[in-house]
């Protein structure tokens, strides 16, 4: 069955296009169930991050793929076709390997990708939307990208987004061990902010959350305190680096609050950004003067002047990726033709017991041993060979030499 991958990242979209393409895990859980109704969609795997919205599916054709992304990019007035892509069979693979291995990512090499298509997989398939197929091409890619992250140094060295952050901070902040920093939101990039800040000593480090308890149990973690999301209007004039993460669909933020809290600051400084699709601030925050606002899409220059070292090692990481598809890709025809061979055997064997049972019917019925043994062998022969017997001659009607060929060389031994 033919594999497919398609959708937008940060390659192909801006982030105002990929925020409105984006998925919760919530709505991708309800949205598995519509994507393997679509048209020649057997199977699917929806993968939802910051910097892509993509598909990865098993079946006859993408064009149900297209369409539906098609429908979502007109209700939210987005020309689709100016930022879609899509890769079939061995390309579809390579691309998984690509993006799940680091090298198709903002960040060269960074490693949250990887756990998040393990999510994006376990969701898929507690939806029933990944079956065979996609049930052995994800595992294979989970094992392969290990190995590429052990054979080279792809993710040696230190170029995480956090790592980006603390440069813009120590940009605009001479000392940081003075900052007070306020991180919104509990998923896995807070918690690696959380973890990569800690090291640099800041003055205070508070953790907004909708649910208290766990802000609490974050923050406590890292000596920090918890808040909750509403009350943040109450501490924004205390804080100095501003770091947000949510799933929400709305901004958290807006330019009302900031300008209040700006006046009450006395005119000091407060660096925001803001990691979320969706964004979690309001882009008008950005003109007001004090405020110094990064989106993930502005962290791209920072990033990109640490990557000298990856990218060596990129190059020897796309190696791994091709021997890696390629040995997948190998396996993936030995299971299909392991497949056909199961099912040959299995119809030979079945054509042997039929014959078996008449045979032994034939003995109870006192005939003579050696006639029912020679109708058997005889029988049997017959049913086994009367299909690849038909399909000779129909490949020689069509003139198919090539395929005649190699029918010989199965069929017949040297």
């Amino acid at each position: 069955m033919p594999l497919f991958s398609c959708g937008i990242n940060y390659q192909s979209a801006p982030i105002h296009i990929r925020e409105r393409l984006a998925f919760n895990a919530s709505q991708i859980k309800a949205e598995l169930p519509h994507l393997c109704q679509l048209e020649a969609v057997n199977e699917a795997v929806l993968l939802s991050t910051c910097n892509r919205t993509e598909i990865y599916m098993a079946g006859a054709h993408a064009q149900g793929l297209q369409q539906w992304f098609q429908q979502r990019s007109r209700a939210a007035n987005i020309p689709i076709e100016l930022h879609y892509y899509q890769h079939q069979a061995d390309d579809a693979v390579r691309h998984l390997l690509r993006v799940s291995s680091g090298l198709d990512s903002m960040v060269l090499g960074e490693p949250q990708i990887f756990g998040q298509i393990k999510q994006a997989y376990r969701l898929a398939c507690e939806a029933g939307a990944a079956g065979p197929e996609l049930q052995q091409l994800f595992p294979a890619v989970f094992a392969a990208t290990k190995t590429i992250r052990q054979e080279t140094q792809i993710g040696a060295h230190s170029l995480s987004m956090a790592y980006a952050v603390v440069q813009t901070a120590k940009r605009i902040f001479t000392h940081l061990q003075n900052c007070c920093v306020l991180l919104i939101g509990a998923g896995e990039l807070i918690e690696l902010m959380m973890t990569h800040l800690k090291d640099q000593h800041l003055r205070q480090i508070m953790v907004a959350n909708r649910t208290w308890s766990k802000a609490q149990q974050l923050a406590q973690s890292i000596g920090g305190i918890g808040i909750r999301i509403g009350d943040i209007p109450a501490y924004l004039s205390q804080i100095d680096i501003v770091i947000t993460a949510t799933s929400s669909q709305l901004p958290i933020i807006g330019k009302g609050l900031v300008e209040t809290t700006i006046k009450m600051k006395k005119r000091r400084p407060i660096l925001m950004i803001d990691l979320a699709v969706p964004r979690d601030i309001e882009p008008e925050v950005g003109q007001l003067a004090d405020i110094y606002l990064y989106n993930i899409d502005d962290l791209r220059e920072i990033i990109e002047a640490n990557l000298k070292n990856r990218r060596q090692a990129a190059q020897q990481a796309e190696q791994w990726v091709a021997l890696q598809a390629a040995h997948y890709l190998r396996q993936r025809h030995i299971t299909h033709v392991s497949d056909i061979i199961t099912q040959f055997r299995r119809q030979a064997e079945q054509h042997r017991d039929n014959s078996v049972q008449k045979a032994l019917s034939e003995f109870q019925q006192g005939r003579d041993p050696q006639d029912i043994i020679h109708q058997l062998a005889h029988q049997l022969t017959n049913k086994i060979l009367h299909q690849p017997t038909q399909t000779l001659r129909q490949l020689a009607y069509q003139q198919q030499d090539e395929a005649l060929l190699l029918a010989k060389k199965l069929l017949l031994a040297e």
